[in-house]
């Protein structure tokens, strides 16, 4: 009986021997793959995102720089509408019987409140630019100092045009950079 026996371990230890080899080496690649694909996607925050739109508009330069840009406007336009009055009223002022300098006098008087109109466009165009360029430079800086304090290695930015158009809630990091920024911003 005992040899019937060691004859069953052994057919079954030969047995266990060829099973045990596949499916040692297909449970070893699976759990390497396991290990592979869940380092790249679990989230390790090493990475979050922030939209772009939000940070720029509440960052408190933004705004700053906002309200002096819109005075500017609004001065430029009292300007243009004072050259407006005196422009209508001199038209009201003007018939068709009226010398012919009075009316180039006025033809030179619309084409130089025009070409005024045009310049305060232009200066509020470039001065907008130029407001915009100081603002992200800035914004660059508190950001790359953000992302350097909490270990992150990417911050990407999200605007719904291409760039992210999509992430979970989670990676979101846009409201704690506002706060953080607009600490920086204040000397804090």
């Amino acid at each position: 009986m005992r040899y019937h026996s060691c004859t069953c371990n052994y057919k079954t230890n030969a047995v266990m021997k060829s099973f045990k080899a596949p499916t040692f080496w297909v449970m070893l690649i699976g759990l390497l793959s396991y290990a592979i694909v869940n380092s790249f996607v679990l989230v390790d925050q090493s990475y979050v995102y922030v939209q772009n739109d939000r940070v720029f508009h509440e960052f408190k330069l933004t705004v700053e720089y906002q309200s002096k840009l819109e005075k500017i406007r609004q001065q430029r336009a009292l300007v243009l509408d004072s050259v407006e009055t005196s422009i209508r009223q001199e038209q009201a002022r003007l018939s068709k019987d009226s010398p012919a300098e009075e009316l180039q006098a006025y033809q030179g008087k619309l084409m130089e409140y025009e070409a005024l109109g045009k310049r305060f466009s232009e200066q509020n165009s470039s001065l907008s630019s130029q407001y915009d360029a100081i603002i992200w430079k800035q914004l660059d800086a508190y950001i790359k100092e953000y992302g350097k304090s909490k270990g992150y290695d990417i911050i990407l930015g999200t605007n719904g045009t291409g760039n992210v158009m999509y992430a979970d809630d989670a990676l979101d990091a846009t409201e704690e950079l506002m706060e953080y920024i607009n600490q920086k911003y204040d000397g804090h």
